[in-house]
């Protein structure tokens, strides 16, 4: 193979990166919907694999939080697959996250995409949960029990949630927004408590469920549902309550993310969501302190 650099994304690579994602899957591919904004991010990189001058790799890096870093985005030409390629990027990627102060590395990719984790665990990755996202129609559900919003006070009981539950860890201990996944800390609760979007579902004096939303974006119609946790039935009732609140202010949807828990999908698809897309995610990490 001729030599292959790695570099930063460049305008004018853009039509040579959507022609070979064109046919990602049956239906295309997102990248053309992100090109730019990924270009710009000033929070990350986009990076591009250049072989004879003409890019035929590409990959995203963002940093969600201090210290982590997510990846995505990860494309090769389907004319020069199998030379290694997606691990060189990968592996430039993480450098250039280490610049930015990450210790630890997340991607995720597809369930049926075995080509990929392969190269993950060759690559030292370790999966560590699964996840998919759920939507389902604004609507004034009869019965349905509004959520409310949780305030300081609620704190203990919430962290008693995390602590016991089964879709902490199942996530990865993570809490999703934008198809991406940071880490679920006692200053994140405490940041969205402060902010009024922390969500509770009470039984007497007992959070039986949980929910934490995104800040509202103005021009999005949809309730953003970044992590929801509780008793099976607890969750159950909170997803019904979410679709009668998302109505209540105004809002088209709910969308929330779930790990991949049997007990949860018919939970949620009884409560009237349907997963997006197809199938569910898996969900890697990799630590880079002690990498040079």
């Amino acid at each position: 193979m001729s030599a292959l650099t790695i570099r930063l994304a460049q305008p004018e690579d853009k039509a040579a990166v959507l022609a070979f994602c064109a046919q990602t899957w049956e239906w295309g591919d997102y990248i053309a919907d992100v090109w730019d904004q990924w270009l710009t991010d000033a929070g990350g990189k986009l990076l591009v694999a250049v072989l004879d001058g003409r890019p035929v790799g590409l990959e995203h890096l963002r940093m969600l939080a201090p210290g982590e870093c997510w990846l995505e985005g990860m494309r090769v030409d389907p004319a020069v697959r199998g030379q290694g390629i997606a691990g060189r990027l990968n592996e430039y990627a993480m450098q250039e996250a280490r610049k930015q102060g990450a210790t630890v590395a997340r991607l995720a990719t597809h369930a049926d995409n075995v080509v990929a984790q392969r190269l993950l665990e060759r690559s030292g990755f370790e999966q560590i949960g699964t996840f998919a996202q759920y939507t389902a129609p604004a609507a004034d559900v009869p019965g349905a029990p509004l959520p409310e919003v949780a305030g300081q006070k609620d704190l203990p009981a919430l962290l008693a949630v995390l602590d016991r539950s089964s879709i902490y860890p199942a996530l990865g201990g993570l809490v999703y927004k934008d198809w991406a996944g940071r880490s679920l800390t006692e200053a994140l609760i405490q940041e969205r408590l402060v902010s009024g979007n922390m969500l509770v579902l009470r039984q007497w004096d007992d959070v039986q469920a949980l929910a934490i939303c995104g800040p509202q974006i103005p021009a999005e119609p949809a309730l953003l549902v970044e992590y929801i946790d509780g008793t099976p039935e607890g969750v159950g009732s909170l997803a019904y309550g979410l679709r009668a609140l998302a109505a209540g202010r105004g809002l088209e949807a709910v969308v929330l993310t779930l790990p991949d828990l049997l007990m949860l999908r018919d939970g949620l698809e009884g409560a009237g969501y349907r997963a997006e897309g197809e199938g569910f995610f898996l969900v890697y990490e990799r630590s880079l302190e002690t990498e040079e």
